[in-house]
């Protein structure tokens, strides 16, 4: 079996119930060839000979799945809410959906702790992945651990030059 790049975890804060719109999984999927984006999922794993069932689980349980599973969200009859926190865990080399140092706002970034960024992923694994480009020369809104030069969008014969990185990982001031 392939090494899983990502793992989800869903974290009930709520009791999970069929008719609440709970998450559709097929099992063993996991192992399916890709899906064909272009055929109904329905008619792909009648074909396969699989079929969908519901996570259902009570207040303070944990499901967990590996990424590839086939799974969707099931559509809700009930008048309760469904409540859960997720987390996504990942290979280093995979970006996740909301990549947060990418994302954040200049003003949020900028009251952030050295604590608070290495939660939300402002280090560098192994030097090359979760790497962030800075944005312009002076941006200081980067990974914590490794500093990379600013490269602007360069054409031959034009104005811009790369603006090179002193060893000590400070930004040159322009």
């Amino acid at each position: 079996m392939d090494r899983p790049v990502m793992f989800v975890a869903m974290i009930c804060l709520s009791d999970f119930e069929a008719d609440m719109g709970a998450t559709l999984v097929a099992p063993g999927s996991h192992r399916f060839p890709a899906p064909d984006l272009r055929t109904d999922p329905d008619e792909q794993l009648r074909d396969i000979g699989s079929g969908l069932v519901p996570l259902t689980a009570k207040a303070g349980s944990a499901l967990f799945w590996a990424s590839r599973t086939w799974h969707r969200q099931g559509g809700s009859t009930s008048d309760k809410t469904r409540v859960s926190l997720g987390v996504h865990w990942s290979q280093h080399f995979v970006k996740p959906q909301d990549f947060y140092p990418a994302i954040e706002h200049d003003d949020v970034y900028e009251t952030l702790t050295d604590a608070d960024k290495d939660l939300l992923d402002f280090k560098v694994v192994k030097e090359y992945a979760g790497a962030i480009a800075p944005r312009t020369p002076d941006d200081r809104r980067t990974k914590m651990n490794v500093r990379h030069p600013y490269v602007p969008e360069l054409v031959k014969g034009g104005a811009r030059h790369a603006v090179p990185l002193d060893v000590t990982g400070a930004v040159p001031d322009n």
